[in-house]
C-alpha cells in the first residue's frame, strides 16, 4: 500500500512539473573550441528545449551573461527557440565564459498565466589557433601529393587518410603536404591532421593509382 502511495505521489508530482513548465530548459549550442577569426565576432548560440504544450512559445526571450554585463539574444535563423548572440571577443583573451537566460510564460493547471525564469550552466568558448580549413582538392590517386590548407600548423602533425598515416611534409603553419597512402580505393576517405589535437580537414575521393615511395 506505501508503495503505491509512492508511486501515485511521484506520479502527480511529475504531472504537476510538466503543467508548470518546470522542466523547460535553455541549452548551450556554442561549441566549447572555436577557430580564431580576423573580425573577432564570435556566435554564441542556445536553444530552449521546451517541457510541453503549456509554454506560451511567442513569450519566450534569451539573454546572455557574460563578462559581468546581460545582453540580449536575438531570434536565430536556424528557428524558433534557437538564439544567437554575436560577441566581440577582448584582444587580450583566447577563452569566455557565460550562462543564459531564459524568460517566458506558461498557463499552469489552474488555466492561469504565469511567468517563468530559467537558467543555463556556466558555459566555456575557447579559441583555437590550429585548425584545417580544406583539402587543394576533393579526389585523386593513390600515391598523388596533395596539400591540407589551415592555421597552426606544426612540424610534429601528421596527415592521415581513412585512419592510415600519411607521409607528411611541414610546409609552413598554413600548410601541410603530403602523399596519399594506399587506402582503399573507389571510396571516399576522411582525412585528419593529428597532432596534440585531432582536426578534420574534409572528405578526400581516393581513385586507384600507384604508391609512391617516398
Amino acid at each position: 500500500m506505501i508503495k503505491i502511495s509512492y508511486i501515485f505521489s511521484a506520479l502527480a508530482l511529475a504531472l504537476l512539473l510538466g503543467l508548470t513548465g518546470c522542466n523547460t530548459q535553455i541549452e548551450n549550442m556554442t561549441p566549447t573550441r572555436v577557430p580564431a577569426n580576423p573580425s573577432g565576432i564570435y556566435t554564441l548560440s542556445a536553444y530552449a528545449k521546451l517541457s510541453n504544450q503549456s509554454v506560451m512559445h511567442e513569450s519566450m526571450s534569451a539573454s546572455i551573461v557574460i563578462d559581468g554585463e546581460t545582453h540580449p539574444m536575438n531570434q536565430s535563423e536556424v528557428g524558433e527557440a534557437h538564439f544567437d548572440y554575436d560577441y566581440i571577443m577582448p584582444e587580450s583573451r583566447d577563452s569566455a565564459r557565460f550562462y543564459y537566460v531564459l524568460d517566458y510564460k506558461f498557463i499552469n493547471k489552474d488555466k492561469v498565466i504565469k511567468d517563468a525564469t530559467v537558467q543555463s550552466g556556466i558555459e566555456q568558448m575557447k579559441l583555437i589557433d590550429r585548425y584545417s580549413i580544406s583539402l587543394d582538392t576533393s579526389r585523386a590517386p593513390i600515391g598523388t601529393s596533395l596539400a591540407v590548407l589551415g592555421r597552426g600548423f606544426s612540424r610534429s602533425d601528421k596527415v592521415y587518410v581513412g585512419g592510415v598515416e600519411a607521409s607528411t611534409r611541414f610546409i609552413s603553419s598554413n600548410t601541410l603536404q603530403y602523399i596519399v597512402p594506399n587506402v582503399t580505393p573507389a571510396q571516399s576517405h576522411s582525412v585528419e591532421v593529428r597532432g596534440l589535437s585531432t582536426e578534420s580537414a574534409g572528405t578526400l575521393k581516393v581513385d586507384p593509382g600507384r604508391p609512391l615511395r617516398v
